[in-house]
């Protein structure tokens, strides 16, 4: 498969270790990860709200100098905690799930216990039970079960969307700096004690480009030769065996903001792989399953409503 490159193999950020665990402030304006063994701080300089799969920062390292906005990078966590999906959404099934520091205590020992052989099926496969209705007010033990299966599935969730986004960046190395950001490092986010948390989310290390997303460019700044060479390598991302799955608007990021000369593709925690279908040998299996995930489509309808009339992209080719 082309572009694959371990991420063993890409060089971590030169950082130097910190000595104790710093505090994730209500603000937000420092946080610790973890890599390799050591922990590294990071003062935050700008959240990108509202959080969707994961909580995005633009932050520096060694929040205790002061350091040009070359070293400025995205920081991406994984964390249940703030999960988009916990808060009832028009037109969806899920009601708000607000995170319980107990029950997202219970699913991880629990979890734990099946990993010892305490249980010989898994005690959270059954995904059904979450869209059953609520247990009543008067029966606490059965809420209490339903709010740790719910932890479990934001845990699995978000272990799925670390590892697609993982896989993504490993699969498009080549393609790092130019269609998308580089990727620096990886590692957990270490909470503070007083929160009580059961799990340190992972975490990555992105290269940090200032930018406009397509949603919010002016027309006047997108031209044909900045868009149709952005157009012509989504159209054929399924050579590297992936497609994003989520593009949209919001996720196409132009660069500088106020000339642009280069489009990235930001958010592949939804990527679907070739390696994962049915067959992953058949040329035409995987061009069908690219066509449904709808990238250029989806590319194509963004750049119509900026006013450009692009005609559909045939994979039949």
């Amino acid at each position: 498969m082309r572009g694959q490159k371990a991420l063993s193999s890409v060089p971590l950020l030169p950082l130097d270790c910190a000595v104790t665990r710093h505090v994730f402030s209500p603000a937000l304006a420092v946080v610790t990860i973890g890599m390799a063994d050591c922990l590294h701080k990071f003062s935050v300089i700008h959240s990108f709200e509202p959080f969707t799969l994961s909580v995005v920062l633009l932050a520096q390292r060694n929040p205790d100098a002061t350091e040009p906005s070359s070293t400025r990078m995205i920081l991406k966590i994984y964390d249940t905690r703030y999960l988009r999906d916990r808060k009832e959404t028009p037109n969806m099934y899920l009601t708000h799930r607000p995170w319980i520091a107990d029950a997202e205590r219970t699913a991880a020992e629990t979890r734990a216990a099946f990993a010892r052989g305490d249980f010989t099926e898994d005690p959270y496969d059954n995904g059904d039970a979450l869209y059953e209705d609520w247990p009543p007010s008067d029966n606490p033990p059965a809420q209490a079960r339903r709010s740790a299966l719910w932890e479990e599935h934001f845990y699995r969730y978000m272990l799925e969307t670390y590892h697609h986004e993982r896989r993504a960046y490993q699969a498009l190395h080549d393609l790092q700096g130019t269609l998308i950001p580089r990727f620096l490092a990886e590692g957990f986010f270490v909470p503070p004690p007083e929160d009580g948390r059961s799990w340190e989310p992972p975490a990555i290390i992105l290269e940090y480009i200032p930018s406009i997303t397509l949603g919010n460019i002016s027309s006047d700044l997108l031209t044909p030769a900045l868009y149709l060479p952005f157009v012509e390598k989504v159209d054929k991302l399924h050579t590297y065996g992936l497609a994003h799955g989520d593009l949209h608007a919001d996720n196409v990021l132009l660069s500088p903001a106020d000339n642009p000369t280069r489009t990235l593709i930001v958010d592949w925690g939804n990527a679907p792989f070739r390696e994962d279908i049915e067959d992953p040998t058949s040329d035409k299996d995987w061009k069908f399953q690219y066509r449904m995930s709808g990238d250029s489509l989806r590319l194509r309808h963004a750049l119509r409503e900026k006013g450009f009339d692009l005609p559909e992209k045939s994979f039949d080719e």
